[in-house]
C-alpha cells in the first residue's frame, strides 16, 4: 500500500482580515514552521471512600485548546502585524491549510512575539506563540 504522507512545503498560514462573507484572509508572510495547536482533556478526580479497589477514579473535564507556535524568517511587516496584535490582546483567527488542500481554522489569542538571537552571520527570525481559544474546526480534501 502506497503511503499518503506529504511533506509541510507548500502549506499556507493565514490570518482571517474581514470577517465577510466570504471571510477574507491574509497570508502570513515567510512563516518556516507552526505547531498548531492541539486539544487535550483535562481530568478531574473522581475518586472516593468506596472506589473500588482502593483505586483512583477519573472524570473528563474541560478541553484545554492548546497552543500554537510560528516561526517565520524576520520581516518588518510581518514582526509588526504580529505586535500589534498582541497589544490588541484580542482573538485571530487563522487557517492552516495543508499540502492536500485540508485545513485546520483556529482562534487564538496572541501571547507574544520574540526576534531570535541576531547574530553576525546568522539569519535573523521571529516567533510569535498563541493562546488557542474555543474549538478548533477542521475540514478535510475534498
Amino acid at each position: 500500500m502506497a503511503t499518503s504522507a506529504r511533506i509541510g512545503y507548500g502549506s499556507t498560514l493565514a490570518k482571517q482580515t474581514a470577517a465577510g462573507p466570504p471571510a477574507v484572509f491574509t497570508n502570513v508572510a515567510e512563516w518556516l514552521s507552526v505547531d498548531p495547536p492541539g486539544p487535550t482533556v483535562e481530568t478531574v478526580d473522581a475518586t472516593h471512600m468506596g472506589s473500588p479497589d482502593a483505586v483512583r477514579e477519573f472524570i473528563a473535564g474541560m478541553i484545554e485548546p492548546g497552543e500554537a507556535t510560528v516561526e517565520l524568517n524576520f520581516t518588518k511587516a510581518q514582526y509588526n502585524t504580529f505586535l500589534t496584535d498582541v497589544y490588541a490582546r484580542a482573538s485571530v483567527i487563522y487557517k492552516l491549510t495543508y499540502t492536500d488542500g485540508s485545513s485546520e481554522l483556529f482562534s487564538a489569542i496572541p501571547t507574544g512575539v520574540q526576534i531570535s538571537t541576531v547574530e553576525i552571520d546568522g539569519k535573523i527570525t521571529a516567533t510569535a506563540t498563541f493562546k488557542a481559544t474555543g474549538k478548533a474546526a477542521f475540514t478535510a480534501a475534498a
